[in-house]
């Protein structure tokens, strides 16, 4: 009887006929993933909570809400049965993707009638969040039945993974991925200051490239797994409104102009060093929209290019390595798995595949091989100019 006082019944369900669907999930006191979530599209972006009330919420079929990039405003909804759970109140609403603009919990008792609102979002005050964490977290009271209506808008990609977590859990968690995010962004610090290095010494400008193009690529992973506006940069409006798209334009031009020089394409291929130029001087442009535009009017087109480019850059090197530039093995070895990571996540964001712990983490692991390789071939081309 003990441990059935401490579980945790959740029902998810669009509540009253012909709104009705329900999904039941026992948690025996463990965390729960909630999927099967219904939700209903605000085309309008501006219906009240009552309006959304009498609305037909339909059920998501899928691992995570995921609706690519739009401008609607989705709202999900949440039926909290308190049966199982009177005497357990430290469980927590965990929506764990940094980039949604803003979140709003509508909490109902079981009549429909609003009790409170709970506002989060990386568009809002870091220090208003409920608990100072990358991720948005709402307290859940579970000693009442309750109907919570969770409504979110943002620029970036509609993707809303929730799940149930006790404080013990998010504790736990967050020092598991804390550790991971340690060594992959020791892997940046220690490759960074090799490549320095090399710079101070050569004054190559294939290094400066890879260096600008290090540095904000760390920056940018920094704000998209939401560590930099916990650490660094929580009180910096301009960083957390246009850091995301500045730093990611900044590092496709980079790693453009970079590829550029170490493959000598204008060499080996004119024709494509050409239209690398023309990418790179799009990409300029797009950057410096990025600085002052809001982030929706540029992300379509960031990412839009960051899966173009890589087979791109791949076929750079493999015109170089054909030419007999044997450094580009390297070269087209990093790109590979970074291609790879990046076409799964692009493709994620935009809604064409499912899955989101994995896939939000194939662009950094990728990302963290390329570099590697790219340092090797820097050094190989290095070592072939003696």
């Amino acid at each position: 009887m003990k441990k059935e006082l401490y579980g945790l019944l959740f029902l998810l369900f669009a509540f009253l006929s012909p709104l009705y669907a329900q999904t039941v999930l026992q948690n025996n006191n463990q965390d729960i993933e909630l999927l099967g979530i219904p939700y209903y599209e605000d085309k309008t972006n501006n219906l009240s909570l009552k309006e959304v009330q009498a609305k037909k919420f339909v059920v998501h079929e899928g691992q995570v809400a995921s609706f690519g990039f739009t401008k609607s405003r989705y709202w999900f909804k949440i039926l909290i049965d308190s049966k199982e759970s009177a005497s357990v109140n430290n469980w927590w609403l965990n929506i764990s993707y940094p980039l949604l603009d803003k979140l709003d919990l509508y909490v109902c008792d079981e009549n429909n009638q609003l009790l409170s609102v709970k506002s989060s979002g990386k568009a809002r005050p870091f220090n208003t969040r409920e608990a100072k964490s990358r991720y948005f977290l709402f307290r859940l009271d579970t000693s009442k039945k309750q109907i919570l209506y969770l409504s979110v808008n943002t620029q970036s990609s509609m993707q809303v993974p929730m799940s149930i977590q006790s404080s013990q859990s998010l504790i736990s968690s967050d020092q598991y991925l804390l550790v991971l995010a340690g060594l992959y962004y020791g892997i940046f610090i220690v490759i960074f200051f090799y490549n320095l290095s090399s710079f101070l010494y050569t004054r190559k400008r294939t290094y400066f490239l890879y260096l600008v193009f290090i540095s904000s690529f760390g920056v940018y992973q920094l704000s998209l797994d939401g560590l930099g506006i916990r650490f660094f940069w929580s009180a910096n409006l301009w960083m957390v409104e246009h850091g995301n798209g500045t730093m990611m334009g900044i590092m496709i031009l980079a790693i453009i102009m970079f590829s550029r020089e170490f493959l000598k394409i204008k060499e080996f291929s004119p024709y494509l060093d050409k239209l690398l130029l023309f990418m790179a001087i799009g990409m300029s442009v797009v950057a410096g929209f990025a600085i002052f535009r809001p982030y929706g009017d540029v992300i379509l087109y960031l990412a839009g290019t960051s899966v173009v480019l890589p087979p791109i850059l791949v076929l750079a090197g493999i015109i170089s390595y054909r030419k007999k530039f044997y450094p580009a093995r390297f070269y087209i070895l990093g790109w590979g798995f970074f291609l790879g990571g990046s076409v799964l996540f692009a493709m994620n964001k935009f809604a064409v595949i499912e899955g989101y712990s994995f896939l939000s983490y194939s662009q950094q692991i990728g990302s963290a091989l390329e570099m590697i390789f790219l340092s090797w071939a820097l050094a190989d081309s290095q070592k072939q100019s003696y």
